[in-house]
């Protein structure tokens, strides 16, 4: 079980990151995506702007938490310890509790999105000759996103917590072959 972990530890770590990184790309698309409702529906607009700061948010948190990984020697270290255990636990458990606030809000949002969207796409239309055409993608691949984040930090917790059991069993296997030479 320990090669396994092992061996999935890393590229876990990396399908982390950038998860991650794509949040931040996507709330760079997100608001080039939807700069135009704001003359079809401000309210919706101001809405989905914050959903979009909570993305780049997200983001951040996600790459802070990668970088608590890195600090605490989550992604070289063959032993953990209780610092491990403590700080991927509750980095992952932050990316987790923020990848289902953007869940909730995009969920929230797309029937106030899909209700406009007759009328954004009739103005862009109208307006840019056709060539582009607003939906509803943008939400869709931030749910993904989410989903597929929580995934990745519910799989590091238990590889987190796999590992220090290992090490927690190694040492005491060690510690107990010591007191019987003695």
């Amino acid at each position: 079980m320990n090669k396994i972990v092992e061996k999935a530890k890393k590229p876990l770590l990396c399908v982390f990151l950038i998860l991650y990184v794509a949040y931040i790309i996507l709330a760079v698309v997100y608001f080039s995506s939807n700069y135009w409702l704001e003359i079809i529906s401000s309210d919706l607009f101001k809405e989905m702007q914050a959903a979009n700061d909570m993305l780049l948010y997200t983001g951040i948190i996600g790459i802070c938490a990668f970088a608590v990984f890195a600090i605490v020697g989550s992604i070289s270290r063959k032993n953990y310890y209780l610092s491990n255990l403590i700080f991927n636990t509750a980095a992952a458990v932050v990316s987790i509790v923020v990848s289902f606030v953007v869940i909730i809000q995009q969920v929230e949002m797309l029937p106030k999105y899909n209700e406009v969207l007759p009328a954004l796409i009739s103005w862009t239309e109208d307006m840019e000759g056709g060539t582009v055409t607003p939906s509803a993608n943008v939400m869709y691949i931030a749910i993904v996103l989410s989903i597929l984040a929580i995934v990745a930090a519910v799989l590091f917790i238990g590889v987190t917590v796999v590992k220090f059991i290992d090490t927690k069993k190694k040492y005491s296997e060690k510690h107990n072959v010591k007191e019987v030479l003695n």
